[in-house]
């Protein structure tokens, strides 16, 4: 299998040079896609094995699907151990970990590369499981160390991890052994504790906080997750690589739940009711985190992702053995158990087919969720990469069915058309953007960059100019007609430009930074140093600000101020300035 370009390109094939330099504290520190602060998933111990894949064989798919399956293989023999370590028989524990391991569902979480985080999540979680179990059981002191190391590694796996805390306090509730007490207990609860706190302090520093958005509105929105899940569990339908919602997949589900619900009450004096509950609790608790997270683009690309179930997947397969048990009154012969398995594994090689490759994923991406801009657009993109124009317009033009309303796509739209060399369609489609959006700055920007590849310097400075016209009160178009005037050596009238821009919009940043070059270049230090100066106070984050305001320092006598500013563009890493600090700060 090939890589499918959601997520595994963005991670392996963009992140290659990360992956290349394998820094542990750089993995550790970044997101889930490899960079500072860019999304709000973290997944350490993910980025740490791509890292490993990648120094054995390169950007070749091949290495990362199998140590997908490798993985997918141990969560499946510790489920075997879980079980037995449960009170299951033997001989039940192996029959329902081989089912377990041939369900159609679970070709998402194998197939799909980016679904490691749950592989991982599965293996540390169970394996953890284990030695809780071992721990409240035996009391061995090392069960304990060996159950906090593994609760770490799972939350580096994935955040829902967290979810392992509740988990640990129903199993010790159902499965203490008869030296147990709960004053152990609580002490052994600190040290989970305090490894919670520093896997959430490392997080904090690597993650977007701007993006994540866990709210009541999105727990219901995403609450048909729930039945639909239970529904895919036990009927192989609805196989999507982005689902969306489905009314017969939230009623057929629903009807199971209350079916399951209603056999559980009817059975309550005879059901194994402390799996029946341990199975409940895995169920729900891992996915809880997953229903309170509505991101941005929710109901815009999918709204929810199967790959999800593997781990929750477990505490179904507790609740079905619990409930069926009861009701066989004698063994199920061995052809019925190798018929179901041998039907789901050929439904599991079957859907795992949709993970072939970029155009399969896509593919089945488009046709069992049309709503999906997400789909619409990576494939679009794919194709026009490929130089496929015709089926890249194709695949666009459908993107804006879905999203009409969206100038962006409009505006790749456009690119569709440059690409094609159907110039008058390219500056059609430019026009009804800049008629329906005048502030949309992505069309003027890429009007004059239509322009400057055609070296017509008086087009270039139209767009701006005709941008500042439509939109006096936008003072990113009088920045950018005071670039192209740069461009052109006209630094009066780029000054003029930044000179309104700054009486207009004082705190427009870019504007200042602008004018403070400018000024430097033409000898016209104290000036350039009061626009870095006020560039600073609107971005004191941004270490190029310094830099630039102590070698204006520097040029109006002010020396221990600009080394002051060189020492912390050099901590903040801006490229050159420790060169400069060597020639100011002598």
């Amino acid at each position: 299998f090939d890589f499918v370009y959601h997520d595994d390109d963005v991670i392996i094939i963009e992140g290659a040079e990360v992956l290349q330099r394998f820094k542990i504290n750089e993995l550790f520190q970044t997101d889930a896609w490899l960079k500072v602060r860019s999304i709000e998933l973290y997944r350490p111990w993910q980025s740490f094995t791509y890292a490993i894949d990648h120094s054995i064989g390169g950007g070749s798919p091949w290495v990362f699907h199998l140590h997908n399956i490798l993985v997918f293989c141990l969560a499946i023999q510790l489920l075997f151990l879980f079980l037995k370590r449960v009170e299951l028989p033997v001989e039940h524990s192996f029959w329902l970990t081989l089912l377990f391991s041939s369900h159609f569902l679970f070709s998402h979480s194998v197939s799909w590369v980016p679904a490691r985080g749950d592989l991982y999540l599965s293996l540390f979680s169970l394996a953890s499981f284990i030695s809780w179990n071992k721990y409240i059981t035996i009391g061995n002191v090392k069960y304990m160390v060996q159950t906090v190391g593994l609760y770490l590694l799972a939350l580096f796996a994935k955040e829902s991890a967290i979810t392992l805390l509740p988990l640990f306090v129903l199993m010790y509730l159902l499965f203490r052994g008869s030296t147990s007490n709960h004053k152990t207990a609580i002490y052994s609860a600190l040290p989970l504790i305090l490894v919670t706190i520093f896997y959430f302090n490392l997080r904090a520093d690597s993650i977007s906080p701007q993006r994540a958005m866990f709210t009541i509105e999105g727990f219901i929105y995403n609450l048909p997750t729930i039945p639909e899940e239970v529904f895919k569990f036990f009927v192989p339908a609805f196989f999507s690589v982005l689902p969306a919602f489905h009314s017969v997949a939230t009623m057929a589900g629903t009807a199971i739940l209350i079916g399951l619900f209603g056999l559980f009450l009817w059975q309550r004096k005879v059901i194994n009711w402390k799996l029946c509950l341990l199975g409940v609790a895995v169920f729900f608790l891992p996915i809880l985190p997953s229903l309170a997270y509505k991101p941005q683009f929710a109901g815009f690309a999918y709204d929810y992702l199967d790959h999800r179930m593997f781990f929750p997947g477990i505490g179904l397969l507790l609740v079905a053995y619990a409930l069926a048990t009861p009701l066989l009154s004698r063994r199920i012969p061995i052809y019925v158990l190798l018929s179901v398995l041998a039907g789901s594994a050929a439904f599991a090689v079957y859907n795992s087919l949709n993970y072939k490759d970029k155009y399969a994923y896509y593919d089945n991406a488009t046709h069992t969720n049309p709503a999906s801009g997400l789909a619409w657009r990576n494939y679009a993109v794919i194709l026009f990469n490929e130089k496929q124009y015709d089926d890249a317009l194709e695949k666009v033009s459908r993107l804006i069915e879905v999203c009409p309303d969206s100038m962006r796509f409009r505006l790749e739209r456009a690119s569709v058309f440059k690409a094609q060399g159907d110039y008058d369609l390219m500056l059609n489609e430019c026009r009804y953007i800049i008629r329906e959006q005048p502030d949309y700055l992505g069309t003027y920007h890429y009007l004059a960059n239509f322009y400057t590849e055609r070296n017509m310097p008086d087009s270039v400075l139209g767009v701006w100019s005709s941008a500042i016209q439509d939109n006096p009160r936008k003072p990113e178009f009088y920045h950018q007609r005071s670039l192209v005037f740069r461009s052109l050596e006209r630094e009066a009238d780029a000054l003029s430009d930044l000179d309104l821009c700054v009486s207009r919009f004082p705190d427009y940043a870019p504007a200042h930074f602008e004018r403070g070059n400018i000024r430097g270049n033409l000898g016209m230090f104290q000036a350039a140093y009061e626009d870095f100066n006020a560039y600073v106070l609107l971005k004191p984050e941004d270490g190029l600000g310094y830099f630039y305001r102590g070698q204006a320092l520097f040029f109006i006598g002010r020396k221990n101020e600009s080394c002051a500013d060189m020492n912390k563009a050099v901590k903040m890493k801006v490229q050159d300035a420790v060169a400069k600090r060597a020639e100011f700060c002598r």
